[in-house]
Formats: C-alpha cells, structure tokens, sequence
C-alpha cells in the first residue's frame, strides 16, 4: 500500500534509495529532503485542499538524482533549486504502447480516407459522363466544374509528355 504523507514536515528527510511508489506527499514541505535514487513511480507532489484551503507541496533544493519519477505528479509543486539530474521521467510503459497504437489506428483511417477519395476524384475525372456522375454524388455546380479543369489541364499535360515522347524518338 502506498505510503501517505500527506501535508507533513518532512524536511531534510532521509528517503534515499527507497521504494515510494505512489506514494502522497501532497502538501508536504520536503525542503533538502534526500529522494536519490529512489523508486516514485505515480508519486502525488500536487497541492493539497485541506479545509478550504490549499497547502502547496515544497521541495526546495530536495535531491532527486537518479529517482524514477516516470508518472510522478509535480503540478504546482515549489521546486527551487532541486537537483533532478539522472532522473528517468517520462511516459510509463502501458500509456507508450497505448500512444502507439492509437496514432497507428488513426494512420490508418486516415489512408483509407485519403485513397478512399483519390478514387472518387480519380473516377470523376476519367469517366466518359462527368456531370451525370458528380450529380449523383451530391456534388454542387463548383466541383463539377473543378473537375472539369482538372480533367483538362491533366489532358494537356499527357498531351505534351506525349509529344515531346514522340518528337524525343524520331
């Protein structure tokens, strides 16, 4: 169970090395408390609301050098001149894999839209009966005459690599 400490006194606090995972020391004064190379994993250092009132957590010149403070929560915290050298922080391993596979989902939705697209204007423009075609779509006056130009600026441009295709053979 994790330990609370909840708005105590813990100043020059001995804490090096230990395990403190998800430990609460919301609204504890921590001033030159010793926290190297300890484990504070999901760790609470935010204020505290006590009574109506809220009691900042302080940490000033606290040593954490080399704690794990991967999910620990500093927000609001009074951190001056704390030594955070060699700390691992950052993302915890579940929410990374799950930040993964969400921006791999969300790739792939948005391929498929993208292709999904590309071969309706794709089909727009290469059909024989374009205006018959968008008309059935929904498609307003402006894509229908969008499409047109696509469709034939695309034809000069075949046009011309022909051309210069054929000029560059004989």
């Amino acid at each position: 169970m994790p330990k609370d400490y909840r708005g105590q006194d813990l100043t020059g606090a001995n804490f090096r090395g230990q395990t403190l995972n998800g430990a609460d020391f919301r609204g504890a004064t921590l001033d030159h408390a010793d926290f190297s190379k300890a484990q504070l994993r999901g760790a609470k250092f935010s204020p505290l609301r006590k009574d109506q009132s809220i009691q900042i957590t302080k940490a000033n010149q606290a040593n954490f050098q080399g704690a794990d403070l991967r999910g620990a929560n500093f927000r609001k915290a009074e951190l001056r001149n704390a030594n955070f050298k060699e700390i691992k922080a950052g993302l915890q391993k579940r929410w990374w894999v799950i930040q993964q596979i969400v921006g791999f989902a969300l790739a792939a939705i948005l391929s498929f839209t993208a292709v999904f697209f590309l071969a309706i204007v794709f089909f727009a423009i290469f059909s024989e009966q374009i205006d018959v075609k968008l008309k059935i779509l929904g498609s307003s006056g402006f894509l229908v005459e969008m499409t047109r130009t696509i469709k034939f600026l695309l034809c000069q441009v075949f046009e011309r690599l022909v051309l210069t295709r054929l000029q560059a053979i004989s």
